[in-house]
């Protein structure tokens, strides 16, 4: 037919119902045939405002190339409607037009929303957000072709969540921020060669895509634009991207590899965060950067070659990568981050460049199969000590490779601060000679040495970190100094074998010292505590007491 209603220009009547009797739309479902599933229209440059109307009993619709405009509810509720081609032609399509279209399989428009300046997917069914698209796209609809745009908009198919196939035309220059968004059914998308950028989180949460490729023509992909892809195992990066955005691949726990093209310089802040899949990677001689929890839970990796361009490694980059059995810091690093190889638990060997000058705090913490730690000779800012890692000037012991055999270690005179987690897991050590020149235990500094069984903390000591002690299972007996006026919370908890505390001064300085909870007080699992007297007391105090007699601790007589 050429055209819809009564005449070929606007007329009084414009439903489809009118050349059956029908004098409203109301009545479309009352007069038109239920026999008519097909109509070809071959004319008219607009479909009225309640064109199709309840028709119920069609199936296909075939529109002219002369269209230019559908109006409000056209469609509304052709539910045995299956498919239906929207010609370039059109410029504008009103609201609810496709409303409850509860049928529909596959549809092709020439842009994607009500026109090209408005574009979600869900207004021509009904939504008034692109939050409700999952309210009112059908569930039905499965494939989706793009025919004539310039871009697909921010938030296009936010939510679509049946939607499992979308053909994009080359007209596409850019796919704008959360376009496909929480697709969970896609499975298949065709990025054409015209697509310059892919903006931040342009496919996140799409859950089924297996793969995808990045036409040559991309040159910059956003940040989590495939967050918690859960489902993609491959991808190819073309050499015209320059970065890899944060979290661009967070959480793709499916991912077994990718390639990164020589033109990236930096890969971003949560890159490959949680990739526990990813069992190989190799970074090009361009990267010069690697971001904070880069490859955060990579749980599968076994090994990565860092090239000689990179200067920096963020903070837990390599966190938790516990298949790792050795590291080079290659000669250009100059920066590793706070925790960058935290829980790499079988980690053996690192080897720390000259070029090195910062380590962050507990950069090697848990590495629990830690054997050996070589510094080049040349570096200004640290040093190694029979595979151990100090400061420069000897004065800091950061590391102490924990997973060494020996049961006794003599920490140097030179050392003023043992760091946090310094023994953290040092399973073999039973007895462990702290000089007076330390001053401070750090937070966690001998944490799960379940072999230590006991440990005198000199003097020059004024404080103990938090669990600077806990889980020291073994441990029985403990000498501490008069000096210390702090002990941090939990710095004793699960020390249950504790049975005996010297403390190297009286009982009114032990009530001086402040204990930031009950696990901080090493008698807090039933230790006897003895204060110090050179002379024999009288006892009447009640206490127990201890000296020295040629370097060695003697008990004076128990309270009677």
């Amino acid at each position: 037919m050429p055209f819809i209603g009564s005449s070929l220009e606007e007329a009084e009547y414009t439903n489809f119902g009118y050349i059956f009797g029908a004098d409203s739309y109301e009545y479309n479902s009352t007069y038109v045939p239920t026999t008519l599933i097909s109509v070809t229209i071959t004319g008219g440059t607009y479909i009225g405002s309640h064109a199709f109307f309840d028709c119920y009993s069609i199936t296909s619709i075939n529109l002219p190339e002369s269209l230019m405009s559908i109006d409000t509810l056209a469609f509304f509720n052709c539910n045995s409607l299956t498919s239906i081609v929207i010609p370039d032609s059109v410029t504008s399509i009103g609201m609810y037009s496709f409303y409850n279209c509860t049928s529909l399989e596959s549809m092709s428009v020439p842009f994607v929303g009500s026109s090209e300046s408005k574009g979600y997917f869900g207004t021509i069914f009904g939504a008034s957000s692109y939050k409700y698209n999952s309210d009112y796209v059908p569930s039905s609809l499965k494939t989706v072709t793009i025919t004539n745009s310039s871009a697909i908009g921010g938030y296009a198919f936010y939510g679509c969540k049946s939607l499992s196939n979308v053909i994009i035309s080359s007209n596409v220059t850019s796919i704008k921020f959360n376009a496909f968004d929480s697709c969970t059914a896609l499975s298949s998308i065709t990025i054409p060669n015209s697509v310059t950028s892919i903006g931040e989180r342009a496919f996140s949460h799409c859950s089924s895509l297996v793969n995808i490729t990045i036409p040559d023509s991309v040159n910059y992909i956003g940040s989590f634009v495939f967050y918690d892809c859960t489902s993609l195992t491959s991808i190819i990066i073309p050499d015209s991207v320059t970065s890899i955005s944060s979290s661009a691949f967070n959480y793709c726990t499916s991912l077994k590899n990718i390639t990164i093209p020589d033109s990236v310089t930096s890969i971003g802040n949560n890159a490959f965060y949680n990739c526990t899949s990813l069992d190989n990677i190799t970074i090009p001689d361009s990267v010069t950067s690697i971001g904070d929890r880069a490859f955060y839970y990579c749980t599968s990796l076994e090994s990565i070659t860092i090239p000689d361009s990179v200067i920096s490694i963020g903070d837990y980059a390599f966190h938790n990568c516990i298949l790792l059995t050795s590291i080079t810091i290659p000669i250009n690093v100059t920066f590793i981050g706070e925790r960058a190889f935290y829980g790499c638990t079988n980690l053996l060997n690192v080897n720390i460049s000259a070029s090195v000058t910062y380590i962050g705090d507990y950069a090697f913490e848990f590495c629990t199969s830690l054997t050996n730690i070589t510094v080049d000779n040349n570096n200004t800012c640290y040093k190694s000590i029979d595979g151990n890692l100090y400061s420069y000037d000897g004065t800091e012991l950061i590391q102490y490779a924990v997973s060494k055999t020996d049961t006794y270690f003599n920490i140097p005179e030179s050392v003023t601060i043992i760091d946090g987690f310094a023994f953290e897991s040092c399973i073999s050590l039973e007895s462990i000679t702290i000089p007076d020149s330390v001053t401070s235990i750090g937070n966690y500094a001998f944490y799960g040495c379940t072999s230590l069984e006991s440990i005198t903390i000199p003097d020059s000591v004024t404080s103990v970190g938090m669990y600077a002690f806990y889980g020291c299972s073994s441990l029985i007996s403990i000498i501490i100094p008069d000096s210390l006026t702090e002990i941090d919370n939990d710095a004793f908890s699960n020390c249950t074998s504790l049975t005996t505390v010297y403390y190297n001064g009286t009982a009114d300085e032990w009530s001086e010292i402040t204990f930031a909870d009950s696990y901080s007080n090493p008698t807090y699992y039933g230790a006897t505590l003895y204060y110090y007297s050179e002379n024999e007391p009288d006892y009447s105090d009640g206490y127990n007491y201890w000296h020295y007699v040629e370097g060695e601790i003697v008990v004076w007589s128990a309270v009677e």
